[in-house]
C-alpha cells in the first residue's frame, strides 16, 4: 500500500503521543514493504528516517479558502484552532496529488485535512479527544485552569461532531477512549494500542537503590501534573512516616511551575530534561503511576514494564487497556493502599523483582510496535473497503 501520514508537526526523536505512535508504525510499515510518506508543516530531527518525510507548503495560486466545502461554523472553528484555511487546502491538494491508498491524519485539528481527501481516510485521535479534557476537570484546579479545560472539551466536542462523517476509520489507543469517541461520533472506531521498543527499554545493569521510587513523563502535561500532585499531597507524607528513608525520582521534560512546587519537599528529586532516562529509572525497583485523570495508554507504563520495574498503579492508569495485565502490577485505590503496597515491595526485593518480571512478560506478549502496525494495516484495509463502498 501507499500510505500518507499527515500531522502539523513531527519532532524526532519521538518521546510520546502521536509523534511516537505514528513514527514507530510508519517505520514498521516501511520495513514490511509498504510505501510511506509523512507530511508536516514543521519538521525537526527528521533527516535520517526509514521513510519519506516531506514539508507541506502553500501554493498561493492553487490553495485558497474558497476551495473548501466548509460551513461558516466549521471555518470559524478552524480559525479558532489556528489552522489557516489555505493550509488545509494545501494539505488536501498534496494528498490528492500523491496517488495514495490511504491518508492518516494525526491529532484533533488534523481532522480538518481529511475533508476533501479523495482516498481512504483514517483519523488517529491521539490524546486530544473530549474525554482527555473532561477527565482533568477538578476541584483542585484553579478557576482559570478549569475554564481552559472546559473550553478545550467544548471545542473538541464540536470538532468531533461536525467532522464525524469524514473518517473511514478512527483510531484510539484504549477501550475507554473508544467508548467516549463513539458516544459523540456515533461511528465505529478501532483500538490500535501503543507499542514499546523492547530492545531499547529493557532492564539495565545498574546498581539499585532499594528505597527509591520513580515517576517519569512529560512534566507540563495535565494528567502527569495532577497525578504527581495527588501522590505527593495524599500519599508521600504517610509513606515517609512508615519508611523514613524512602526517596522519589521525578524525571521528565519541561517541568511546569506546578510540578516544581509539588516536588519541593524532602526526599523528592527532580531530574529535568534527562536525555536518557533508562539508568535513572532502573535505579528504582518500583515505578509509580498515580493517575487521577487522562485517557489513552500511558507510554511510561509500557516502558516501565519493559524495563522490569515493579509497577504500582491507580485504576485510572490501567483503565481501558486492551490486554489484561493480571499479575503484572499492583492496583491501589486509596492512599492507605498506596502506602501499604509500596512499603511491602520496598521491603521485599524478591517480590518486587517477581512483579517486574511479570510486567516484562506481559508487555512482550501484547505491546510491540510490530503488533500495532499489523492492527493498523488491517484497519486501513477495512477503511479502503468502506471508502470504495461510499464512493460507489
Amino acid at each position: 500500500m501507499r500510505i500518507a501520514i499527515i500531522k502539523r508537526a513531527l519532532t524526532l526523536p519521538a518521546r510520546a503521543g502521536s509523534d511516537l505512535h505514528t513514527f514507530q508504525m510508519a517505520k514498521a510499515w516501511a520495513e514490511s514493504g509498504h510505501e510511506v510518506e509523512y507530511f508536516a508543516w514543521d519538521l525537526e530531527g527528521c533527516e535520517d528516517v526509514p521513510f519519506q518525510v516531506r514539508q507541506l507548503k502553500i501554493d498561493p495560486l492553487a490553495d485558497t479558502a474558497e476551495q473548501l466545502q466548509l460551513s461558516a461554523l466549521q471555518r470559524r472553528i478552524c480559525r479558532f484552532m489556528g489552522s489557516q484555511l489555505e493550509e488545509i487546502a494545501a494539505a488536501i491538494r498534496t494528498i490528492n496529488a500523491g496517488g495514495f491508498d490511504a491518508c492518516i491524519a494525526c491529532g484533533l485539528e488534523e481532522l480538518f485535512y481529511l475533508d476533501g481527501v479523495r482516498t481512504a481516510r483514517v483519523w488517529y485521535v491521539a490524546d486530544e479527544c473530549v474525554f482527555a479534557a473532561l477527565s482533568q476537570l477538578s476541584l483542585g484546579n484553579s478557576l482559570d485552569e478549569n475554564y481552559v479545560l472546559g473550553v478545550e472539551a467544548a471545542v473538541s466536542l464540536l470538532i468531533e461532531t461536525l467532522w464525524r462523517h469524514e473518517p473511514d476509520a478512527s483510531w484510539v489507543v484504549s477501550e475507554t477512549d473508544r467508548r467516549w469517541l463513539e458516544r459523540f461520533t456515533r461511528r465505529p472506531s478501532d483500538v490500535i494500542a501503543n507499542g514499546v521498543d523492547l530492545d531499547f527499554f529493557r532492564p539495565a545493569d545498574v546498581a539499585t537503590d532499594p528505597e527509591r521510587l520513580v515517576f517519569w513523563g512529560r512534566l507540563d502535561y495535565g494528567p502527569n501534573e495532577q497525578g504527581l500532585e495527588w501522590f505527593l499531597g495524599k500519599v508521600w507524607g504517610k509513606l515517609q512516616q512508615r519508611r523514613p528513608g524512602v526517596k522519589l525520582s521525578v524525571i521528565g521534560f519541561n517541568p511546569s511551575e506546578k510540578v516544581r512546587r509539588a516536588v519541593d519537599r524532602p526526599g523528592v528529586e527532580l531530574m529535568a530534561n534527562v536525555p536518557d532516562l533508562r539508568p535513572a529509572v532502573c535505579r528504582a525497583p518500583v515505578a509509580i503511576y498515580p493517575f487521577v485523570s487522562g485517557g489513552g495508554i500511558r507510554n511510561k507504563l509500557l516502558e516501565g514494564a519493559a524495563m522490569g520495574r515493579a509497577l504500582v498503579v491507580s485504576p485510572r492508569a490501567v483503565d481501558g487497556l486492551p490486554a489484561a495485565g493480571d499479575g503484572a502490577w499492583e492496583v491501589c485505590r486509596n492512599p492507605a493502599e498506596w502506602v501499604e503496597t509500596i512499603d511491602r515491595l520496598l521491603g521485599d526485593n524478591a517480590a518486587a523483582a517477581r512483579l517486574g518480571q511479570s510486567a516484562r512478560r506481559w508487555v512482550e506478549a501484547h505491546y510491540t510496535w510490530e503488533r500495532a502496525a499489523q492492527l493498523g494495516e488491517a484497519s486501513i484495509q477495512r477503511a479502503i473497503e468502506r471508502h470504495r463502498a461510499r464512493a460507489a
